[in-house]
């Protein structure tokens, strides 16, 4: 017997009981009344998990920089695991749409989120102290695909699917400048050099530097 043949006797022996028989399954069956049986069963695909990011080692001593927490994204939520306590701390909520990107500070204090819609794309982000949503970086025609924070944490990148790159001043919390040199979707960006070049590589099968 499969499992859902289990689940399935599982209720119609069920039902029976409810109606007061106590005789074989098979007799049951057979005398149960011939009118329509309905139930539901709850089915549904997993969202999948699009985007991880391991929380910076210790470094400055916080706790929320300690190497103890990965962030995991999905459709439209990011769970934040305590890996000391193995169970979930925190469920954020940054936008509609599929979370492409996960990005934590080099200091561990914000954790960056990219993605968005056909529509619009953005970078949310959170101060990992307490969780909160402090801003909302908006411009992108286009879901956010990566993200990439400069060395000194005070710059953010972001690559989308409408073949831009952004950068983001953070001490102003405002777009700095777009890089449109892509002739397609840009997917992923990178710092160099201690953040005095960015790299990003796009599905026009070039790096840009």
């Amino acid at each position: 017997m499969t499992e859902n043949e289990r689940v399935l006797r599982e209720l119609l022996l069920q039902s029976l009981r409810g109606r007061g028989a106590h005789m074989p399954f098979e007799d049951a069956v057979k005398d149960f009344p011939r009118e329509k049986l309905e139930f539901r069963v709850r089915i549904a695909p997993l969202a999948p998990i699009t985007s991880v990011a391991f929380a910076p080692g210790p470094s400055s001593g916080d706790r929320e920089a300690s190497g103890d927490l990965l962030a995991a994204g999905g459709y439209g939520t990011v769970t934040i695991w305590d890996l000391a306590r193995g169970e979930a701390a925190r469920v954020l909520a940054p936008f509609p749409g599929t979370v492409h990107a996960l990005r934590f500070s080099p200091d561990g204090r914000l954790l960056a989120a990219g993605g968005g819609t056909s529509g619009e794309g953005l970078a949310v982000v959170f101060e990992t102290s307490n969780w909160n949503e402090t801003h909302r970086l908006v411009g992108h025609r286009k879901a956010v695909i990566d993200l990439a924070f400069a060395p000194d944490g005070l710059s953010l990148a972001s690559a989308s699917f409408d073949k831009t790159v952004k950068v983001w001043d953070l001490t102003a919390w405002k777009e700095a400048f777009t890089l449109g040199e892509h002739s397609d979707i840009v997917h992923a960006v990178a710092f160099l050099d201690g953040g005095k070049v960015l790299a990003s590589a796009g599905r026009d099968r070039s790096v840009k530097l």
